[in-house]
């Protein structure tokens, strides 16, 4: 496959102007075990209603203070205790359900851990997530002390495609609750709440009467905040979760999903909550040791202008592309990045290979005289080798101007099943991506080139 100035697949930029690392000064000295957390409980009362909140405090991470509303389900409150090793237990009944939460402190770290038990195994089995409210505004270094948008969501973050990518620098839709708004429309322009849909789960469009859901995809089930000084940085990981969101109270949310262990009637969880300096690298290599992620099921490599995949269980089965690139590099958080320069036009893309699908997001700048067309929809079937076969869909853009640019999402796929099975699933893609709405990569950040740069040394090394 052939790819022209005029195909879809040629892409550039946008890098997630993530803020700059601080790995020197007074963060780099901090040993981790000066960051474990210190614990307390809190059953708050508040008009008719009470509030259980785990209190959870670092006095060497600049005072650091935050804490967990459990739960915002409206299910009452709980009761906790300090137990004597500084762990935190909480037990609620909810729906049933006899839920006990332990929160246990680590270096650097506090162990999120929920388990769910009753006599009606129905429902314990129906007893699947907890929504916990991660609140930050205690802190006067992470908490929002300004403009909510300006003060709070731009330093809050997520891992997409691009990698690191500060909230701020992502694709945000406003909430649909338009009357909510009749009195304060600065709080949906920009949006200042936001549900990030990770690449795992199908993206369900603009809700009726809900918070907005970015078009930006989450990689990995991790949420987290950058002190206000650039310093420190605080996060919230689980092995999978059905989505990311920032909401009004200075609050991180993940929806994480419980298993249900039928020999023992109990629906189980942990997640981790991260405390460290502000090192965005470092937080990911952390995070995937504590959970470990099951590898793609799409190999990829690059050489010499082609671009090869391969079904992980079929590694000799290979569909090759010629596909103009000058050079593309692995990147930390998993994914590739690429970079093409042909006849004025200017491409950066980012590839991430996830279950059957390469999952691709670019940026094209035009750089030339005459007008550049990018079209979209269905490419394929590319290929077909001993049952697989192997496709591709590309959102439509139409033609850029000179001296203009735009972003673009496609994804290959490739499958085990008839030509007709994988241009279903494809289709499907062009239709999930205009259901979702348009896609565009706000700005582009000095630091990422040097995470970048720092990512390309080491794939030479």
């Amino acid at each position: 496959m052939m790819l022209s100035r005029t195909m879809p697949v040629l892409m550039m930029l946008s890098l997630c102007a993530p803020i700059l690392a601080q790995t020197g000064g007074d963060a780099a000295v901090v040993e981790q075990a000066d960051l474990t957390p210190v614990l307390g409980f809190d059953n708050r009362e508040q008009g008719e209603r009470t509030f259980s909140m785990a209190l959870i405090s670092i006095p060497a991470m600049d005072d650091f203070k935050c804490e967990i509303w459990c739960y915002e389900m409206g299910e009452g409150a709980g009761e906790g205790e300090v137990q004597e090793d500084g762990s935190l237990v909480i037990r609620h009944t909810m729906r049933g359900v006899d839920v006990t939460t332990t929160l246990t402190p680590e270096p650097g770290a506090l162990r999120f851990r929920v388990a769910g038990t009753g006599d009606d195994p129905e429902a314990v089995r129906a007893f699947r997530s907890v929504n916990a409210c991660w609140q930050l505004h205690a802190s006067d270094a992470f908490g929002n002390r300004g403009d909510f948008f300006e003060d709070f969501v731009s330093r809050c973050f997520i891992y997409t495609i691009r990698g690191f990518t500060l909230m701020g620098e992502t694709n945000r839709f406003p909430d649909t609750r338009w009357e909510k708004y009749e009195q304060n429309s600065e709080r949906n322009d920009p949006p200042w709440v936001q549900v990030y849909v990770p690449v795992w789960r199908r993206h369900g469009g603009q809700p009726e009467a809900f918070w907005g859901y970015s078009t930006d995809r989450p990689v990995h089930s991790l949420i987290g905040c950058v002190s206000r000084d650039e310093k420190w940085l605080t996060a919230w990981g689980w092995p999978t979760c059905s989505g990311l969101s920032q909401g009004w109270h200075d609050c991180l949310h993940a929806n994480p999903a419980g298993c249900y262990d039928e020999a023992t009637n109990t629906v189980t969880g942990e997640g981790r909550l991260y405390f460290m300096a502000n090192d965005p690298e470092a937080l990911l290599a952390r995070y995937l040791a504590d959970f470990p992620q099951e590898p793609a099921a799409i190999a990829v490599q690059a050489a010499g202008g082609e671009l090869t995949l391969s079904p992980g269980e079929a590694p000799d089965v290979e569909f090759t592309l010629n596909v103009p690139l000058d050079t593309m590099a692995p990147t930390y958080w998993g994914g590739r990045r690429a970079e093409a320069e042909r006849d004025g036009l200017r491409a950066v893309w980012w590839l991430y290979p996830q279950a059957d699908a390469l999952h691709v997001v670019a940026h094209v700048a035009n750089e030339g005289d005459e007008p550049l067309s990018l079209p979209g929809g269905v490419a394929g079937p590319i290929g077909e080798q001993h049952g697989w076969v192997c496709g591709s869909a590309w959102e439509g853009i139409g033609w850029v101007a000179p001296g203009e640019s735009a972003a673009m999402r496609g994804r290959f796929r490739i499958i085990q099943g008839s030509p007709e099975e994988l241009r279903e699933l494809l289709d499907g893609d062009l239709a999930g991506w205009e259901r979702a709405g348009p896609y565009e990569i706000p700005g582009r950040s000095h630091t990422a080139d040097i995470i970048d740069a720092r990512t390309r040394e080491g794939d030479a090394q």
